[in-house]
């Protein structure tokens, strides 16, 4: 009677003990499984940040996306301004009469492109696409940096605007489609192994995942004339920015269609050079 009572006991314990130890494999899977569940959202939280960053810059920067595509050069960014514009039936044998072939080194056909008509629609694009009150104030910002740059065209430094600079992106990139004007204007999409003397004679570290905007300048000591056309289309360009903001400035709220209209056909009539083009829609 007594052993089996033992037994009973000793059977007991063994099951309380095999309890135990199921609850305690359990309680480390728990932890376990937890831990994973935590490690797996961490990532997919981290994920979701690099996404919605990548979001972020698509959609409110579009510098490193789809416009760093389309603005490879000048005539491409004027097809791309138009067909915003216009929709995909622009015709534009009509806008460039004058371009015969892609050689776009050729003089006549560099000051075809430099003409301030591309350069005034490529505003209003802007424009149409980006808030008011935030449109002006990158148009401010880029105002104050072609004023820096006139006073100091010898400045290699501001000749160069590193694409990823948090600053630079809040203040005038994050504007879509703002990226055109410096195309316009004449900058040229760098990679760092393309500007390597430049970065260091400023001083500045080669990293590779930076993408660089360079206003290339023409040479004043071999050739003078085409330095003074190049000088003289940047000064334009401030000219017509701010022509158009002192126009603009005065009104707190978004103008109607037709105040807007009449101050870009007022821009067109003033700044207007030898070829005509017709935008606007109409």
């Amino acid at each position: 009677m007594k052993k089996k009572k033992n037994e009973k006991e000793l059977l007991n314990r063994g099951r309380i003990k095999t309890q135990i130890e199921q609850e305690e494999i359990l309680r480390r899977n728990l932890e376990k499984e937890n831990l994973l569940k935590k490690e797996q959202e961490e990532y997919d939280n981290k994920m979701y940040r690099i996404e919605t960053m990548k979001t972020i810059i698509k959609e409110k920067c579009n510098f490193l996306y789809d416009e760093i595509s389309n603005a490879c050069n000048k005539y491409e960014t004027i097809k791309y301004i138009y067909t915003q514009l216009n929709g995909n039936n622009v015709n534009f044998n009509n806008i460039f009469t004058n371009i015969i072939n892609d050689n776009y080194n050729d003089n006549e056909n560099e000051i075809l492109l430099n003409n301030s008509i591309y350069f005034i629609d490529c505003i209003y694009m802007i424009y149409k696409n980006n808030e008011f009150k935030l449109f002006k104030e990158a148009l401010k910002n880029l105002i104050e940096y072609l004023e820096e740059l006139i006073k100091n065209i010898d400045n290699q430094q501001l000749k160069l605007i590193n694409l990823m600079n948090k600053t630079f992106q809040k203040n005038i990139l994050s504007k879509k489609g703002i990226l055109f004007l410096f195309i316009l204007i004449g900058f040229v999409l760098k990679k760092p192994d393309e500007i390597k003397p430049l970065l260091k004679n400023i001083n500045t570290d080669i990293n590779y995942e930076n993408i660089y905007i360079y206003l290339e300048e023409p040479n004043i000591t071999t050739n003078y004339d085409q330095w003074k056309l190049w000088f003289q289309h940047i000064q334009k360009c401030l000219t017509i920015l701010c022509t158009f903001f002192r126009h603009i400035h005065k009104f707190s709220d978004v103008p109607d269609d037709e105040k807007i209209k009449f101050i870009f056909l007022y821009l067109k009539e003033k700044f207007s050079n030898e070829q005509n083009v017709s935008t606007l829609g109409t």
